[in-house]
């Protein structure tokens, strides 16, 4: 139900989220290493590399039981 902004820039990019306990966070390169847990985001249903356009706006819609655009797919944290 939250919401947030991230400025992304244009080009074709897969995005990952990743979870763990606050101790454990390394920066924005490792995240929580090993840790942690990660999903790949999959945009309009399945697509994992994803074609962001220069000076868009985009609203991501998380765990929306109806109209939510992102899926996702547990994932390694070697791979996220």
């Amino acid at each position: 139900g939250g919401t947030g902004t991230a400025k992304i820039p244009a080009g074709k990019h897969r995005l990952a989220l990743g979870t763990g306990n606050k101790d454990d966070w390394y920066g924005t390169k490792e995240m929580f290493g090993s840790y942690g847990s990660y999903q790949r985001l999959l945009l309009d249903g399945s697509n994992e590399l994803y074609n962001f356009l220069n000076n868009y706006e985009y609203t991501l819609k998380f765990n929306v039981s109806e109209g939510g655009n992102v899926q996702h797919k547990y994932t390694d944290y070697n791979d996220a």
